[in-house]
């Protein structure tokens, strides 16, 4: 009975990937609006009461599969704001999210780079819980700007701690998500995506860095 029952939720887990993996495509292929539970359920080959075993909506699949690929997101982010130094976590964490666009495009796209419609996301957010690990990327950001502010290693600016966490957000986002949305180009010789992402992540840095937190550096260069 026992091995019964773990099949059953084997294959509920299986069947559950196969439709967040099929609306994953169906929505980069015709966007939040286009892509219809009826059309997903065709896409995976079940009927629609099952689809909706698994999801009560649209609203609810997106929420929850932008949860599981926010998890990934997390799981990088976290282990970068181990290291000790304020400003080491937050260089690690936007290179934790420039190697995710990198790594997983097709979640990017989803979670970043596609539109969803207010109505769905006004629903998506009634039914956020608390812990939904995409709001848990922010607030971990935040908590290490805060972080670095309060030791002295950023200058504070107009619009306080949100303001230089989202500055800094961009700063990883920009250039994964060109290269994401325009692809390769004849016109355009691009660098490696990673690599100039990167660099614009530490010149953001530089440019924030509160005076006082750059003598010790300027002191042990002199010595």
């Amino acid at each position: 009975m026992a091995s019964t029952a773990t099949r059953r939720q084997r294959q509920l887990a299986e069947r559950r990937a196969r439709i967040l993996d099929a609306a994953r495509a169906l929505f980069a292929r015709h966007g939040v609006e286009g892509a219809t539970m009826r059309r997903l359920a065709d896409e995976v080959g079940c009927s629609a009461p099952v689809l909706y075993s698994h999801f009560a909506d649209k609203a609810d699949l997106l929420r929850q599969l932008c949860a599981e690929d926010a998890a990934e997101l997390l799981a990088g982010m976290r282990h970068a704001a181990r290291a000790n130094a304020p400003l080491a976590r937050l260089r690690g964490m936007a290179r934790a999210y420039i190697q995710y666009a990198l790594d997983r495009p097709a979640q990017f796209r989803l979670m970043f780079l596609t539109p969803i419609p207010p109505e769905e996301l006004r629903r998506i957010s009634a039914a956020r819980a608390e812990d939904d690990p995409a709001l848990a990327c922010y607030a971990l950001l935040r908590a290490s700007v805060r972080a670095a502010l309060q030791q002295g290693d950023l200058t504070r600016r107009p619009g306080g701690v949100d303001a230089l966490a989202q500055a800094l957000w961009g700063a990883a986002h920009g250039v994964v998500a060109l290269h994401a949305i325009l692809g390769p180009s004849p016109d355009v010789p691009w660098r490696s995506a990673g690599s100039t992402a990167r660099e614009l992540v530490d010149a953001a840095l530089a440019g924030w860095v509160a005076p006082t937190a750059r003598r010790p550096a300027a002191r042990r260069s002199r010595a």
